[in-house]
């Protein structure tokens, strides 16, 4: 509060002080058209963590795997060493 109070004061005094000076080398734009956006920021969808996982043939959620053209994790990108344990995760004919 005591910030806000001696800022106010600041403002009040140095006001005129600075509505008397004039400029003396005023640069004219060069482009009048020009339009700066204000600041912005992307905000991420908390669900979107659950496009990394996909239900298998049991009902889980289990971290989904990208099959071709290397397979790999989809959320870290870590190789999948599973295909040859577990043949029935994948069918070969759709990739076809």
């Amino acid at each position: 509060m005591r910030a806000y109070a001696l800022g106010l004061l600041l403002g009040i005094v140095l006001t005129p002080a600075v509505i008397a000076a004039e400029p003396t080398d005023l640069v004219p734009l060069a482009d009048p058209q020009v339009f700066v956006t204000p600041p912005s920021f992307y905000r991420p969808n908390r669900w979107d963590v659950w496009q990394y996982y996909g239900v298998d043939r049991t009902g889980h959620w289990r971290p989904r795997a990208v099959l071709q053209p290397v397979p790999h994790y989809l959320y870290n990108g870590a190789p999948y060493g599973l295909l040859p344990v577990k043949p029935r995760d994948y069918i070969p004919h759709i990739f076809d």
